[in-house]
């Protein structure tokens, strides 16, 4: 029987492009960042359909030969079938109730003090544009198949944790070159590996030569033109005055790329909410009406909901519901009504969303109780906009 106390069970998902070359070194440094957390080195599980790739290190069974038959699986029944098919949907697992494999995967490693990277090419789970990884679906697999069985389950992109704040000296030159543009900077001298290859992704990192410094949003640290590198994500030109604008864009980051921690799925005490929800008005008596009809319903906004749909996407990706909250359009002093998102089309002529289960919000709450994902901030009184991307409140989650 399971101990339902017990800590969840830890599944990395990970990506290997750009590593191709120098597997050795990638297996080194996420060793040297699982011990630093605690761990034995990891399983790596491989939920490729096709292993026929140019990345040499990846290519067939190299990677299985180099790390061994101890800590490497192939899950071919994981991989995404439709991978150089033109016609059908884009992603398709190939078997996915072998998800239920990958989860004893997980318990057994964690007998042995071991977590699980379950890997693909793909440099992003969701890139920028909103576009997922098949990975994203197998956690969503690996997290139904937990929940049937009562395990505590945590998934999170590789290395996960919560951003920090370093410094990391180096050169003159190096630093210009930043501020210029560059987009990785060498790491030169001694330096912590399972810290910089465990550096969580959002955080931001103040490079530094005497009086000089540029601060950037980075992530964990890569083998790449014969040295370590940190990834330059956005760079902030004054280190000590940015640092704020830094870590906001660095949490926008995990937002929009699904780089935050994923807890045992469809707990009782989160109900599967995401954690954003949309905030938007609407007439209160379209909205009463629909409450008082089967809570299910559509309207239409003359913006382009981009980011909202965005959100949904990876909600549902995650296995969690996606969260709308209502102010009145002629009095947005308070909250009136919640629903859950179900559809969301967008066109040139603006945006039609669906939503079900619409409800009168108990008590009293008004829109600055929202924090905006975009600023981190709540809500400013007077605030006009038809609608924007907020943290998900508390009371939207009983």
């Amino acid at each position: 029987m399971t101990d339902r106390n017990s800590l969840p069970l830890t599944a990395f998902s990970w990506g290997y492009w750009g590593w191709g070359n120098a597997t050795p070194l990638l297996v080194e440094g996420v060793d040297a960042a699982e011990a630093r957390s605690g761990f034995e080195p990891p399983l790596f599980v491989d939920v490729r359909f096709s292993r026929s790739v140019r990345a040499v290190g990846f290519n067939g069974n190299a990677f299985g030969v180099l790390v061994g038959t101890k800590r490497y699986v192939w899950m071919r029944t994981l991989g995404n079938k439709q991978i150089g098919q033109h016609d059908g949907p884009r992603m398709a697992i190939a078997e996915p109730d072998a998800a239920s494999e990958l989860l004893e995967h997980l318990r057994a490693a964690a007998r042995d003090r071991r977590r699980v990277l379950f890997f693909c090419s793909c440099e992003h789970a969701c890139d920028d544009h909103g576009t997922h990884c098949h990975r994203t679906e197998v956690a969503r697999l690996l997290h139904a198949a937990a929940a049937e069985r009562g395990v505590p389950l945590e998934t999170v992109e590789w290395p996960g944790g919560l951003p920090q704040s370093v410094a990391v000296k180096t050169i003159p030159v190096l630093l210009r070159a930043i501020a210029r543009g560059r987009v990785t900077l060498p790491l030169e001298g001694p330096f912590n590996l399972a810290q910089v290859a465990g550096l969580p992704w959002g955080s931001v990192v103040r490079a530094h030569h005497g009086e000089q410094s540029v601060a950037f949003v980075s992530g964990p640290a890569k083998f790449t033109g014969g040295s370590w590198c940190l990834p330059v994500l956005k760079t902030f030109a004054n280190a000590a005055a940015d640092g704020d604008d830094a870590e906001r864009w660095g949490a926008e980051l995990r937002a929009r790329r699904m780089l935050e921690s994923l807890g045992t799925a469809m707990r009782v005490d989160e109900g599967g909410v995401a954690p954003t929800c949309v905030y938007t008005i609407a007439h209160v008596d379209k909205l009463r009406a629909i409450a008082a009809g089967s809570g299910r319903g559509s309207l239409t906004e003359g913006r382009a909901w981009e980011s909202a749909a965005k959100q949904l996407d990876q909600a549902r990706a995650n296995g969690r519901r996606l969260p709308i909250v209502f102010a009145d359009a002629a009095d947005c002093s308070r909250l009136l009504y919640s629903a859950t998102l179900a559809r969301i089309e967008t066109s040139g002529n603006g945006t039609r969303y669906t939503f079900e289960g619409l409800k009168a919000l108990r008590g009293a709450h008004t829109p600055q109780e929202l924090t905006l994902v975009s600023t981190g901030r709540k809500i400013a009184p007077g605030f006009i906009r038809p609608y924007a991307i907020c943290m998900t409140p508390g009371f939207l989650r009983t």
